[in-house]
Parts: structure tokens; C-alpha cells; sequence
């Protein structure tokens, strides 16, 4: 893809972003009611973050080691989507987390959904099972943006549904947690 293009992509995004922040005030469905109607769809409950919806998915399935360091699934391990509310629904950006072998079939779910994809990378050098990240972006009504995303997931092998203990959707106080620790195994 040219570097103009990129560019372009990531400047769309930006503003698309700040729009959704600015018109989140005067919007008319209550949060909790879009809350609820994502986490159904995606068949997981969030978390709310200073008006924001955020669930996670970390991919337990892999087995990722760098050297002899296993890499524990909140390590660079975990796909995730953040919604900020708009006048039309709903604003989300997020990342899938893929195997090498998934990276096809979710870009072409992805145009068939009209889900943006931003960006195709990796964010680790030489770990074994080969990792690929997709930045993706969509919009529109909470219900309908959640199952594109979930249609996304499906063409990977992501642990789907319930996380285990998982009862409700909640509000988390502070500041964000960090998603990152690494688990060796020597």
C-alpha cells in the first residue's frame, strides 16, 4: 500500500475518532444500553472506563515462546475493542490478534464486514508461533458493529465467549491496568 495511502487511513482515523469523542454528549441512547446490546453480541462482558466500553479477548489458545521466555496471553496475546459512544451508535477501535495462517481469511472477512483495517504488522521479532496484529475501526449502530467484529474473531481461533468468572458488565475506578507481564518457563 502506498505511504500516502497509509497516511490518509490514519489521518481518517484520527478525525473519525475525534469526532465521535466531541458528538458523545449528545447522545440520546444511554450508555449501559449500548453496553449491554455489545456484550451480547460478542457473547463477553467489558469493561466501562471513563465512558468508554472495552473487552478483551486474549487468545489462550497459543503457545508463543521468544527464545526460551513462554509469553503469558496479556503479553502482546490479547485482541481487544474500545467504543466510544456517537450520535449514530457507536465508534470502536481495536486489534485482532492472528496467527500467520488466520491474516487471510480475517482481511477478507474484514472487507466483507466494511470494517476498516488501519494497519497489518507484527509487534514481536522471532517469537514461534508467528503473530500478525490488524488494527481495525467501524461504526454504526452498538448490536451491528458487535457482531461484525465477532464475525472478525470467528475466522480466528480466539477462545470465544464468557470470560471464566465473568458475571456482569463493570465499572473499573483509576486508571487503565497494564495489560502486559511475561511468564518464563526455564
Amino acid at each position: 500500500m502506498p505511504r500516502e495511502r497509509v497516511l490518509s487511513i490514519t489521518l481518517d482515523a484520527v478525525l473519525i475518532a475525534l469526532s465521535a469523542v466531541t458528538t458523545a454528549a449528545r447522545c440520546q441512547q444511554p450508555n449501559s444500553a449500548r453496553w449491554s446490546a455489545i456484550s451480547h453480541e460478542l457473547g463477553r462482558e467489558g469493561t466501562v472506563d471513563d465512558g468508554y466500553y472495552h473487552v478483551e479477548f486474549p487468545r489462550s489458545d497459543l503457545t508463543v515462546k521468544i527464545g526460551r521466555h513462554t509469553l503469558a496471553p496479556a503479553f502482546e496475546l490479547t485482541s481487544y475493542f474500545t467504543f466510544v459512544p456517537t450520535s449514530a451508535g457507536v465508534m470502536t477501535m481495536g486489534e485482532i490478534v492472528m496467527r500467520d495462517d488466520e491474516v487471510n481469511a480475517v482481511t477478507d472477512e474484514a472487507r466483507t464486514q466494511g470494517v476498516d483495517i488501519a494497519a497489518l504488522h507484527s509487534h514481536l521479532i522471532g517469537e514461534n508461533s508467528r503473530l500478525m496484529y490488524a488494527h481495525v475501526m467501524t461504526s454504526g449502530d452498538p448490536a451491528a458493529v458487535a457482531r461484525k467484529l465477532q464475525a472478525l474473531l470467528a475466522r480466528t481461533a480466539t477462545p470465544l465467549g464468557a470470560a471464566p468468572g465473568e458475571s456482569k458488565v463493570t465499572s473499573r475506578p483509576g486508571p487503565p491496568r497494564p495489560r502486559r507481564s511475561v511468564s518464563r518457563k526455564r
